[in-house]
């Protein structure tokens, strides 16, 4: 599948959550059933990784402890996406919680312990997925 194909089926793909204001239903493809019940960034990031690569690695990061916006000049999420920004991207997902999706052309256990010891945090999920449901399924618990 060329890249415009592809891109032409991530815009086909991505508005399917959305409900249309007239009355006929949209029809949405089983394998984007779950995150359909997702915000709109966190939902548009998932579909987009899934849609470009065959595989997405993952990392949800928590916060600092001790993390002082004021101190550091920026969101705990703005200093994770200027860190991965040549890599994937940083989205949240809770007041507390960041993924990080990126290509499986990187190691993620590597970046994953990288990115925890620079920024002085844990990692509690670090994971692999082929398809958008099994995203969902490793973040859920920290949405």
């Amino acid at each position: 599948m060329g890249l415009l194909s592809k891109a032409a089926r991530i815009q086909a793909l991505a508005p399917a959550c959305v409900e249309p204001d007239n009355e006929s239903p949209v029809e949405i493809p089983p394998e984007y059933a779950l995150v359909c019940k997702l915000p709109g960034e966190l939902q548009n990031e998932i579909i987009k990784y899934c849609n470009t690569f065959p595989s997405v690695h993952g990392i949800v990061l928590g916060y600092p402890q001790n993390y002082d916006e004021k101190k550091e000049g920026e969101s705990f999420c703005g200093q994770v996406s200027r860190i991965v920004a040549t890599l994937g991207s940083a989205v949240p997902l809770s007041s507390r919680h960041i993924l990080v999706l990126f290509s499986n052309t990187i190691d993620r256990e590597l970046l994953a312990h990288r990115l925890s010891k620079s920024l002085e945090t844990e990692a509690p999920v670090v994971f692999q997925a082929d398809n958008v449901n099994l995203v969902v399924e490793y973040i859920r618990p920290f949405l």
